[in-house]
């Protein structure tokens, strides 16, 4: 399984397990390298994510309760985290989002955090139903400041995309007629639009305009169930990790 998946001066970086990364040219699509995280013995890597404009890969150690982080030069320090917390898309601003439990337990909640100091610059408690000890709540991006988007799953297993504000409301609910089952993880483009990986019984990728109605879906040619996406606007390209561990490339 693909568990995290970034690009970052033509090299794809691809998370299987929890302690080794690949590294593969995204031009030649050829194996490179991999690498573990150095003087971490309890690292459980589980989410990786890039910042080309500080030139960095985050990578996400649930084991040692920290984001590693590394530079193209092989530099890497980390950020401490209290508790775990699961590490989303690098935001417009470059700072790091994170989902994990309110102190209260049984409530999911964002939490935005500096990339440099790992300072909390703001705390989001969701108010969507479903509670998040059950896995309903699978991914967020920040679309704006005060703007975020979420991906959760009912009791019922019914699942919504939803766009909520700084306050937890929801401001608006993906179109009805879209089929979104499992939305596992999200991507947006500079301009909003919306890509999930989502219908794990099928497998696809659901595309959602800024309104969250359902613009299409891209089904073919995929060959596996997505769980995982990456998008590299510089070449429209949609990196999507399957649930077998394999890596498509579709352009845009």
């Amino acid at each position: 399984m693909v568990r995290g998946l970034a690009v970052l001066n033509d090299e794809l970086y691809v998370l299987r397990s929890c302690e080794l990364i690949d590294v593969y040219s995204t031009t030649e699509f050829s194996h490179l390298r991999d690498f573990a995280v150095p003087q971490a013995d309890l690292a459980v890597l589980s989410a990786v994510a890039s910042c080309p404009q500080k030139h960095r890969v985050y990578i996400a150690d649930s084991g040692s309760e920290c984001i590693h982080r590394l530079g193209v030069d092989g530099w890497m320090d980390r950020l401490p985290l209290r508790g775990y917390a699961a590490l989303q898309p690098v935001t417009p601003s470059s700072d790091l989002l994170l989902i994990g439990c309110s102190e209260a337990g049984g409530v999911a909640k964002l939490t935005l955090i500096s990339s440099e100091s790992g300072e909390c610059l703001q705390e989001v408690t969701l108010t969507c139903p479903g509670p998040v000890g059950n896995g309903c709540t699978f991914h967020a991006v920040q679309i704006s400041d005060s703007q975020y988007v979420v991906s959760y799953q009912n009791d019922d297993e019914t699942a919504e995309v939803i766009r909520i504000g700084s306050d937890g409301s929801v401001l608006q609910r993906s179109d009805d007629g879209a089929r979104v089952s499992f939305p596992y993880h999200m991507v947006a483009d500079r301009d909003r639009f919306l890509f999930v990986a989502a219908d794990f019984n099928v497998g696809g990728v659901v595309m959602f305009d800024p309104s969250l109605k359902f613009v299409r879906e891209i089904q073919d040619g995929l060959e596996t169930v997505p769980v995982r996406l990456h998008l590299d606007e510089a070449s429209q390209c949609l990196y999507v990790g399957g649930l077998d561990g394999k890596v498509i490339v579709v352009q845009l």
